[in-house]
């Protein structure tokens, strides 16, 4: 996140502030400890291709191509629930392998990734809370 960044997403939000103050505000609001605090909620493990996901058995969900034939299916989870099943690179078009060699490289971008995703609007919603706090 840098202060472009920010200024951007505030006029979204019909804030307009200047690019010191969008300075001054990642300097009171960093954005990597919001990330860092989501990622401590995910975990990422290789499905072993036999046990149900979600109440759904392995038979139904092996049915898919792109699952039967994926070398390493992994599965993204918050507070130990799955909300992620990754067969696949999500980084390449189509269906590019996850495979041991770059398992622990996809995932860790993977996790980041959704960490940001998860990360930026309680971001966002502290600074336009303090925004409004503070008359702007």
């Amino acid at each position: 996140m840098n202060a472009q960044n920010l200024l951007d997403l505030l006029k979204n939000y019909g804030k307009n502030i200047s690019v010191d103050f969008a300075n001054y505000l990642l300097g009171e609001f960093d954005f990597e400890t919001y990330v860092q605090s989501e990622l401590s909620h995910l975990s990422v493990e290789q499905w072993d291709k036999q046990s149900p996901i979600n109440g759904v058995s392995a038979d139904v969900l092996l049915k898919r191509p792109d699952f039967k034939n994926a070398d390493i299916v992994y599965l993204v989870k918050k507070d130990g629930s799955v909300i992620y099943i990754q067969p696949h690179n999500p980084f390449e078009m189509g269906f590019v392998p996850v495979t041991s060699s770059n398992y622990d490289e996809i995932t860790q971008r993977h996790l980041r990734q959704i960490a940001e995703q998860f990360a930026l609007p309680k971001f966002l919603n502290d600074i336009i809370n303090y925004l409004n706090e503070n008359g702007y």
